[in-house]
């Protein structure tokens, strides 16, 4: 499998595993974040950003690992939304400390998949000029 596939199936992983887990016990994740919801509303928000984006960005994901010609697009979507997560977390984390485990393991996840994304966007760029030249 090549690694434009394994990288957009690993973000898929990582973006779907997050959503369920919010879909399924978002009162106990939100603690962990120091998250607090104040009215019905609140959990809505919850599962629509937290779950639902999430989903849809693994379908989106799934969708580019298995259309090549998606590829590209699903790997810059995977490094810009993983990246910038990283980026709003890691500022979060200097300004106020990193506040828990979650938040430095779900940073290490974040900057991995965006380097990842990278990596496999270049990888993907090169295995199509050689498909055009070839």
């Amino acid at each position: 499998m090549s690694l434009p596939r394994v990288s957009l199936l690993l973000a898929a992983l990582g973006s779907g595993g997050f959503g369920i887990a919010f879909l399924v016990t978002p009162e106990k994740l939100i603690r962990q974040v120091d998250l607090a919801l104040v009215g019905p509303g609140g959990l809505s928000e919850i599962w629509a950003m937290y779950g639902g984006l999430e989903l849809g960005l693994a379908g989106f994901f799934i969708a580019c690992a298995v259309r090549q010609r998606w590829a590209r697009a699903g790997l810059a979507a995977q490094f810009l939304s993983f990246g910038g997560l990283a980026t709003g977390r890691l500022a979060g984390i200097l300004q106020h400390g990193p506040g828990g485990r979650l938040m430095l393991l779900s940073l290490l996840v974040e900057v991995a998949l965006a380097i990842l994304g990278v990596v496999a966007f270049n990888r993907a760029r090169t295995m199509m000029l050689n498909q055009r030249i070839g």
